[in-house]
């Protein structure tokens, strides 16, 4: 059985508020996200798991979800300031650039990027054009950097290397 651990997910958010007194809560995403069966709370640095009864979307970055075994304002309360993950999985298919343009682009320290303004094809590698902080940012297009790529949201998760975007400022 393999075992949860904190490198296989990304931040996603925090749980910002409580909501009613029936143990919901609010996440705030930095980031398009859908939220399927399972919320993951990092919980004494590792990944926890909560099944999800309800989900609903109030902002573009604001969810409202009620937790299995949260069902009181105080366990509610105490899952304040938690950090929301997201499991990292990757996808081999797809490298298709013609697919992926105008996808947005997020990465796992500094969040949403932007969206892919073009794809630059070169000899040896391709290069992910993203205008980033209104500076254009080349972001090399291969598997290593890519923890996932989310069609139905047109989102492409990334974990880019320390430093790589900072030589463009």
């Amino acid at each position: 059985m393999k075992s949860i651990d904190r490198k296989d997910f990304m931040e996603i958010g925090t749980v910002s508020k409580t909501h009613g007194t029936k143990g919901e809560i609010k996440i705030s995403t930095n980031c398009k996200i859908k939220f399927n069966k399972w919320a993951f709370l990092e919980i004494r640095e590792k990944p926890v798991p909560f099944y999800i009864q309800l989900v609903s979307q109030t902002l573009p970055d604001e969810f409202i979800l009620k937790l299995e075994g949260v069902d009181s304002l105080e366990q509610a309360q105490a899952l304040l300031g938690l950090t929301a993950l997201l499991p990292i999985t990757k996808k081999k298919k797809h490298l298709n650039q013609s697919d992926i343009l105008h996808y947005n682009l997020v990465d796992a320290k500094l969040g949403k990027l932007g969206k892919i303004e073009r794809i630059d094809d070169l000899p040896n590698q391709k290069l992910l054009v993203v205008l980033y902080k209104n500076i254009e940012v080349l972001i090399p297009f291969v598997e290593d950097f890519i923890q996932s790529i989310d069609d139905e949201t047109q989102t492409i998760y990334l974990n880019l290397p320390d430093g790589l975007i900072e030589i463009f400022e």
